[in-house]
């Protein structure tokens, strides 16, 4: 990217650095844009494995204590205001709750005439009331979603079905753009098949909250190893470690698979999915979840997995049906395996080439150069 002007980047981040949704989803491609410009990230705290040099090429600085909530919300204010009066020229990338602070500054005039992109990576609002909150606050939340919405440069968004979510909400007016959630991993090639014998590898990767219950994501691999064949099957469940303990006792009951239960840091992926051969993902049916993108089925499909994956999340499910490429069942119903033989990966890199981090910077760059230099 070639700049004319050198108006600094404000990244302002909810997540603390070294979490992977910072890492894959945003460091990593500002660090491939190499812009000519100074990067400041606003990021919420440090976690204790970081390395500083994922953001070696921005001036970081945190609003994040050890006790998050209302302090690192004050801080985060504290840090807007002072940049706001010693780099006044300096546009912003928002994303995720934290951009609150950023809406109620512009409302009191501190950061009216700020232009930024808006970058939520989720219909925060709609969650918040997926997740049994106060609807009052859901109300307002709304409100604060409606402006900033409106007021940006560009709003990113995470997929086609996010991109009509919005707008029907929202309207037409603003300047949408579609980024999925990327995979920074390379494509390591697709599978045509399953081994014949030997055995078959099952991973789930990531967290497990209300729109990832723990209890179907056990019930879809019980139902997989079944029809694999007793002893074959080998789970993997790659997870933060205080759901461990959960895990090995949620897991442990089927007994029909070896589990194996462990932490893996992202840049590790690629070692960890090498030698898999399906890939889980559930996600609870919501109107907030069926506009996502899950990051692992970008990571599944870039490592040549199998997804499993239930029906409606997303915009890739018809590529799945059409080409017998992944393995689709209903949130809550039986998981059918009879025609596994068939499936085929190939075709998955078409995917692959919408949820690259290439394409990512391929459709980031103009969404900051409009930024920078409107």
């Amino acid at each position: 990217m070639k700049p004319t002007s050198k108006r600094p980047v404000v990244l302002v981040a909810n997540n603390p650095l070294g979490h992977h949704l910072l890492t894959s989803q945003l460091l990593q491609s500002y660090e491939a844009l190499d812009l000519d410009t100074d990067v400041m990230l606003l990021c919420n705290g440090v976690m204790p494995h970081a390395d500083s040099s994922q953001a070696s090429w921005a001036n970081v600085r945190s609003f994040g204590t050890s006790r998050r909530g209302v302090t690192s919300y004050a801080n985060l204010l504290i840090a807007l205001i002072r940049l706001r009066f010693s780099h006044p020229q300096a546009v912003y990338h928002l994303r995720g709750f934290a951009t609150g602070a950023f809406f109620w500054l512009s409302r009191l005039g501190m950061l009216r005439k700020a232009r930024y992109v808006y970058d939520p990576r989720g219909a925060f609002a709609v969650e918040w009331r997926e997740a049994g909150r106060p609807r009052g606050v859901g109300g307002l939340l709304q409100r604060v979603e409606k402006r900033l919405v409106r007021h940006s440069s560009s709003t990113i968004v995470t997929s086609e079905r996010f991109k009509q979510f919005y707008e029907h909400v929202f309207g037409n007016g603003p300047t949408y753009v579609t980024i999925y959630n990327t995979t920074s991993l390379p494509f390591t090639g697709s599978q045509s098949f399953l081994p014949t014998d030997g055995p078959v590898r099952i991973v789930y990767l990531g967290t497990f909250n209300y729109w990832h219950p723990m209890d179907e994501v056990a019930r879809v691999t019980a139902q997989a190893a079944r029809q694999l064949g007793p002893e074959r099957v080998e789970l993997f469940v790659y997870t933060l470690p205080k759901f461990h303990d959960m895990v090995r006792e949620t897991f442990g009951a089927i007994d029909c698979a070896r589990l194996t239960v462990d932490y893996v840091r992202y840049e590790d992926l690629p070692g960890a999915l090498a030698d898999k051969h399906i890939g889980v993902s559930v996600v609870r049916p919501t109107p907030s979840s069926r506009i996502a993108s899950p990051i692992k089925v970008a990571d599944y499909v870039a490592s040549g997995l199998v997804p499993l994956m239930n029906e409606g999340i997303g915009d890739f499910d018809e590529h799945f049906r059409s080409n017998k490429s992944g393995i689709l069942y209903g949130f809550g119903e039986d998981v059918d395996l009879g025609g596994l033989e068939e499936v085929s990966t190939v075709t998955n890199r078409q995917i692959y080439d919408v949820v690259s981090q290439a394409e990512a910077l391929k459709r980031l760059t103009p969404v900051l150069e409009r930024l920078r230099h409107d």
